[in-house]
């Protein structure tokens, strides 16, 4: 069978990821510290338990990337909202919206 051409956009959108096997495997972070410089935003990820912290990563995107993550987090919390609706997550932010109306 003739395999499907592929559009345009499905070209673009192909890349070929190389990943270290550490990074790759992941890291756990439960906290983010941003900072904001002229030319990017500086991601701090944490992994904290009480008053102790370790440093998990840093990484550091543009303005225009960090406008795109926003939307994309945005689109992805409210799927998970959705899909999830007892989650965690919809709790902690159904808790925060009520202290805010205190």
């Amino acid at each position: 069978m003739p395999k499907k051409a592929e559009t345009a956009k499905e070209k673009a959108t192909q890349v070929e990821v190389a990943s270290q096997l550490d990074v790759s495997a992941g890291r756990y972070a439960n906290h983010i510290q941003v900072a904001v410089q002229q030319e990017d935003f500086v991601l701090d990820f944490l992994a904290r338990a009480g008053d102790k912290a370790v440093h998990v990563a840093r990484v550091y995107i543009s303005p225009p990337h960090a406008q795109r993550l926003m939307d994309l987090l945005k689109r992805q919390i409210a799927q998970h909202k959705k899909a999830f609706p007892r989650s965690a997550l919809h709790k902690a932010g159904t808790k925060a919206r009520a202290r805010r109306k205190a």
